[in-house]
């Protein structure tokens, strides 16, 4: 069975929770032979922490239990003349019957008697493990990130963040409209989009409430006229890469760094831009023409 992954990184170990350790918590885990002094690693699941180094990891095991004879059945006890109590090899199984008989051809069934057994308390089991990076903290890996593999990290993915990275422009695109659909619709009376996923358009709009506006519109030969106090105006739209309408659209182009600490922040800043579109008072009414007209303040 593979070892467990073990990183350090500044006096700590973190111990990924392959195989082996899947059903074991951060506090049942036995480091240098004490238990509890582990804890789960914050923002990474799947690892667990604790300030030392490691020299030997093992995990407890539930009890066994062996069988040390045999009991007659309650029922039997005052209405048969067989022993009260047998040694736990009084049966042998019998291969041609398929059942356990006894192995002195007594007329005593198996059937007659209950198990006794005793609890045996197992030492903990070792785990092999190893310590795959001395400077090297996990990091939870975005399904949307691309790894430039080198081959050790083909061996040891656990260490990816340190490699060079990369996300897609399709990648931001989503990432952008996942977030701004959250938004319309956490305040649908703040904001309205138009979400063509199929076509990769996006365009978000502010629900802008002004003074009393006539307009009309024509049904076979009548007109009919109604007021609005609410429109719509559009704040931005944004488009995928391989989308066939980026016209005025903000377009995303793939973002790259040297590792993970280089492309993290990367991604923020262009998420920020986004960001700022529905960030309180983009759209407000234009004081110049009394409701007719919106003031969108540029965004750099």
């Amino acid at each position: 069975m593979n070892p467990i992954i073990v990183l350090q990184h500044n006096g700590w170990s973190y111990i990924k929770h392959g195989y082996q350790l899947s059903y074991t918590t951060a506090s049942e885990l036995i480091i240098n032979g004490q238990a509890g002094v582990a804890v789960e690693c914050p923002g990474n699941r799947g690892y667990s922490m604790f300030e030392g180094e490691l020299l030997t990891l093992a995990i407890p095991q539930a009890p066994t239990s062996n069988l040390i004879g045999y009991r007659i059945r309650d029922e039997y006890r005052d209405t048969t003349t067989f022993p009260r109590t047998l040694e736990a090899d009084a049966f042998e199984l019998d291969d041609d019957q398929d059942e356990y008989v006894p192995r002195d051809g007594a007329a005593y069934k198996r059937e007659f008697y209950d198990e006794v057994r005793e609890t045996v308390e197992r030492e903990p089991l070792l785990i092999d493990f190893i310590i795959v990076d001395r400077d090297c903290a996990p990091v939870e890996r975005p399904g949307d990130i691309t790894i430039d593999f080198p081959a050790d990290l083909r061996e040891h993915p656990e260490t990816w963040h340190k490699h060079p990275v990369s996300i897609s422009g399709k990648a931001l695109f989503l990432r952008a409209t996942a977030m701004l659909r959250a938004e319309v619709k956490a305040h649908p009376n703040e904001f309205a989009m138009n979400d063509y996923a199929n076509i990769g358009t996006f365009t978000l709009m502010r629900v802008v409430t002004h003074k009393p506006m006539q307009y009309s519109y024509s049904i076979g030969k009548r007109t009919k006229r109604l007021t609005k106090t609410q429109s719509t105006v559009e704040l931005m739209k944004i488009s995928a890469p391989d989308s066939s309408y980026r016209d005025g659209a903000i377009v995303p182009g793939e973002l790259r760094g040297a590792n993970w600490a280089d492309l993290q922040p990367q991604i923020e800043r262009f998420l920020d831009t986004i960001r700022a579109f529905i960030a309180p008072g983009a759209v407000h009414i234009c004081p110049h023409c009394d409701g007719d007209g919106f003031l969108v303040e540029a965004r750099a």
